[in-house]
């Protein structure tokens, strides 16, 4: 009994805060609807038959043109964050660590789309939600091995009797010899068979999961400030009942179906469904249109103990009742324009949607007088005039009977200069509005024709999306990695081999525990790549031009970063393919000049060794070294080359590249 109370207080206290959300979030609900017909230029509800009913798009416009640089910034780059280690100790898990994020989401995770819609949501309905989860994946895949001889056999058979991810399915022989017997040698000659041979491979993947979820699907209490603070949040999930049997098990599943039929009789099950007749009733936990059942995650702290509990509930129906390892709700929110001390802010429909009114009716105002001048209307006497001639004949050569003074034209008043400015002042409070300048997409305006102009346009204008762009950095892409890297060394279990550009990375779980700092370059004070490339080009110019003036302090480490920024800069991630690390040369300068001192100080001469010491060191890229001579042997004189600039000469002496 006590355990029946306490089932009943859990679901009661879900189904309270489930109704009391959803209350205070129907105005929430239908400023979204408003903001989906206004970014899909539906029809405002005011059209006059006969007259125009265009609807302008001001609304997506805006958001379509911020979308593309925002993705650009987010999810265009190699690396969508960085991790930057607080001591020596956490150099190598930091970097094992970074590697690991940065797969997860653009392999693992189809980032570009989940960032796509996260911010497509927030900017259209006020917040965009994500969902984070650690998913265990098992998939088994069968292989046939056909025609294998007995000695092949056998040795598949070992291997999966070594293996735990392999199993034998079927096993089928096929006789090609019958045994025989050898009369010249008195021996039996064994049969020779083939075997078929059906093996199930069972291949387990771990890893984050990242997903977008619709707005309508969640649900928290509209003063929340952040994530980690808020005191109940819900995600309603709808599964068919084959997910819901494999996921919460065939028993749970019994008293969910028990409970859609309305066969509880208990008096305790009659008070407890009417907990949510006013959330739809039996609609509430099952759809009969598409035959799937509606499951609330609901995410809270215990009232009592404070600790962070999973309560899945079907109606009136515990599903899953856990405590939430993850410490808070697994989401996170971000919203374009934040308003002080709240997760939920404005939206663009906020911010435009009487802009977009305004525009809607000075463009339907200007098409009702071009069709009233092109089509006008008349005055008729019909006594005079052949009334079916003037309605039906008008066409050219047309000839319609009567006298001409029986019809006059009504005269549409003609389009003022103002109405064009109000239309061009409309434009540019949307751009002061949103931020989104039109010279993003390409036009200018009169007063800047040129580059520079249309340049500082839009310099000016992108600072509040730059201002957004810091704040989705700081709400949701920043909070988020370190949610993943939390997962990471909470439930990474097994070993991991990343393939980066130039060669494999092993992530051990037991080193990626470690001391980080999250670095997210976007926002306020964002350069575009053609920036840095002439900032690193002027970069390496300065840097010639002190080591002409002797002064030192640009070292070759200085040259080798600021050239493989430059190389990132222009798009190529194999750095090493273009710049050599100049320890790596010194390193292999040394070693050929000691190899070569002990073949002199033995007297050993091997010219063919010699060649070989020389070609390893022009693939490194270093030049001739001071390899010494040999008796009988010349070595040319390398012409004097003086340094330029932007023509670094490439001696590793460990005070520059420039000589």
């Amino acid at each position: 009994m006590a355990n029946s109370t306490a089932k009943e207080d859990k679901v009661g206290f879900c189904l309270d805060w489930i109704k009391r959300i959803q209350n205070d979030m129907s105005t929430l609900e239908s400023n979204r609807q408003d903001a989906l017909n206004y970014f899909h230029a539906k029809e405002l509800g005011n059209e006059i038959k006969g007259r125009s009913q265009v609807v302008t798009s001001v609304l997506s416009d805006t958001i379509n043109w911020v979308m593309p640089s925002m993705l650009k910034l987010f999810a265009g780059g190699d690396d969508v964050t960085t991790l930057s280690p607080r001591g020596p100790e956490d150099v190598e898990g930091v970097a094992n660590l970074n590697e690991l994020v940065n797969y997860q989401l653009k392999v693992k995770n189809k980032w570009f789309i989940v960032f796509h819609d996260w911010l497509q949501e927030a900017c259209l309905m006020k917040v965009g939600v994500v969902k984070y989860q650690w998913n265990k994946d098992t998939r088994r895949v069968k292989k046939v091995y056909e025609d294998l001889t007995d000695a092949e056999y056998l040795a598949k058979i070992t291997e999966i009797s070594r293996s735990n991810n392999m199993e034998v399915e079927t096993h089928s022989e096929v006789l090609i010899q019958e045994e025989s017997f050898d009369p010249m040698t008195l021996t039996k000659i064994p049969a020779i068979k083939s075997h078929n041979l059906t093996v199930i491979y069972t291949i387990e993947e771990e890893s984050p999961l990242i997903e977008a979820v619709p707005v309508e699907e969640v649900g928290f209490p509209l003063n929340t400030r952040d994530i980690e603070s808020c005191r109940f949040f819900y995600h309603r999930v709808r599964l068919d009942g084959w997910e819901v049997k494999k996921k919460y098990g065939e028993k749970t599943f019994k008293k969910i179906e028990d409970l859609k039929n309305g066969e509880g009789t208990d008096v305790s099950d009659v008070i407890t469904q009417q907990r949510y007749q006013d959330l739809g009733g039996t609609a509430f936990l099952y759809d009969k249109n598409d035959d799937k059942y509606t499951l609330y995650e609901c995410f809270y702290p215990d009232k009592d103990t404070g600790e962070p509990r999973i309560i899945v509930i079907c109606g009136t129906e515990i599903a899953k009742d856990e405590e939430n390892f993850y410490g808070k709700p697994t989401f996170r929110i971000i919203t374009p324009f934040k308003l002080a001390h709240r997760v939920t802010g404005q939206s663009f429909f906020d911010i435009l949607k009487q802009l977009h009114d305004i525009d809607t009716q000075l463009l339907r105002q200007t098409l009702d007088n071009i069709y009233f001048t092109n089509n006008g209307r008349y005055i008729v006497d019909d006594t005079r005039v052949e009334i079916d001639d003037f309605l039906n004949n008008n066409i050219p050569g047309g000839v319609i009977r009567g006298d001409p003074t029986a019809v006059q034209a009504l005269v549409p008043p003609t389009l003022q200069p103002w109405a064009f400015s109000l239309a061009e002042r409309i434009k540019k409070d949307t751009e002061y509005r949103s931020g989104v300048p039109r010279a993003w997409a390409g036009i200018g305006t009169s007063l800047n024709k040129t580059f520079r102009g249309q340049a500082q346009q839009v310099s000016q204008a992108s600072q509040r999306i730059e201002m957004m762009a810091s704040l989705i950095a700081e709400m949701g892409v920043a909070p988020l990695i370190k949610d993943i890297v939390d997962m990471n060394i909470m439930f990474l279990k097994k070993k991991t081999a990343i393939r980066t550009v130039n060669n494999w990375v092993e992530i051990n779980p037991d080193n990626i525990a470690c001391q980080y700092d999250i670095t997210v370059n976007v926002g306020i004070g964002v350069t575009s790549k053609d920036q840095i490339v002439a900032q690193m080009q002027q970069l390496l110019g300065i840097y010639g031009q002190i080591s002409k003036s002797g002064v030192p302090v640009v070292t070759a480490q200085n040259v080798y970063k600021a050239m493989k920024e430059l190389v990132k800069a222009m798009g190529f991630r194999n750095t090493n393919d273009f710049v050599t690390d100049p320890k790596q040369i010194e390193t292999v300068t040394n070693l050929v000049k000691l190899v070569i001192m002990r073949l002199q100080q033995n007297g050993i001469q091997d010219p063919e060794l010699m060649q070989a010491i020389q070609a390893v060191m022009a693939l490194q890229g270093g030049g001739q070294a001071d390899t010494g001579t040999f008796p009988g042997q010349n070595t040319p004189e390398m012409p004097t080359v003086e340094a330029q600039p932007m023509n670094p000469s490439m001696t590793p002496d460990g005070g520059g590249y420039f000589a």
